[in-house]
């Protein structure tokens, strides 16, 4: 009876620290995980902008094939807008753009804005005016970002054209540089 009452029931110090090591693995693993999905997460933003800015850019330059009759037939209205960027510093905090100049602007040029982003955006690379079709790109529509704030930025573009019908077209995919930085 005297054995049933000395005895001791509990975890050993070895056991304890088996336990530790378990969880800082465990840890070490499962946190930088983590932190490289909420970046990956807030690239998002990048590439739904950037198609919301194609949106944007089509609409503009076909405004419901506006048509107007000259001496050479049938003219349509197809015209872009200068160059032009957001001002807003790269950064891992969100920040509200300048989107008041002329090409930015609801009136005068293609409606674009966020209210808050991670995100520059551009729209690069302009011909601007009222044009004929062009192969050559005629924007590079452009977010620029620095989710880590380190001096390294990330960097997705899509290039935009216009086919021999005067319609818009982009690139299939991004061109995508230091995804997560």
């Amino acid at each position: 009876m005297r054995k049933l009452l000395n005895k001791k029931s509990g975890f050993t110090l070895i056991e304890l620290m088996i336990v530790v090591a378990i969880l800082g693995i465990l840890a070490a693993i499962a946190i930088p995980a983590f932190v490289t999905y909420v970046r990956r997460s807030k690239t998002v933003e990048a590439t739904e902008n950037i198609n919301t800015m194609f949106t944007a850019v089509s609409s503009y330059y076909n405004p419901g094939e506006k048509q107007a009759q000259g001496i050479l037939g049938s003219q349509y209205d197809h015209c872009t807008v200068l160059a032009a960027n957001d001002g807003k510093l790269p950064s891992d905090v969100k920040q509200s753009g300048d989107y008041t100049t002329a090409s930015w602007n609801m009136s005068s040029g293609v409606g674009f804005s966020v209210q808050f982003g991670y995100y520059r955006y551009e729209l690069a690379d302009s011909i601007t005016g009222c044009t004929r079709p062009h192969s050559t790109p005629m924007y590079t529509l452009r977010a620029t970002g620095n989710l880590d704030g380190d001096a390294i930025s990330s960097v997705f573009e899509q290039a935009v054209a216009s086919n021999a019908e005067n319609e818009l077209y982009r690139s299939r995919g991004f061109f995508v540089q230091n995804e997560t930085e």
